[in-house]
């Protein structure tokens, strides 16, 4: 399970609702390095770019995994 996401200067921390993930914090970290202000409602687009692309990446690493125990 995915919990964050970094993509240049921005990290998105990711929550879970319903099996899928939620968007809960966004971070600028190129100008707030200790994530003490959240910037989500700043800038909802790049929270949804994130979140898009979360989506797709654990898609991809379900596709990948192995069931537990097993090489």
């Amino acid at each position: 399970n995915l919990k964050a996401i970094r993509q240049g200067a921005w990290k998105l921390v990711l929550g879970r609702t319903e099996g899928s993930y939620k968007a809960i914090e966004l971070y600028d970290l190129h100008r707030d390095i200790r994530e003490a202000e959240n910037r989500i409602e700043q800038y909802p687009e790049v929270a949804q770019r994130l979140l898009t692309t979360a989506i797709h990446y654990n898609a991809d690493l379900a596709k990948e995994a192995r069931p537990l125990g097993r090489l």
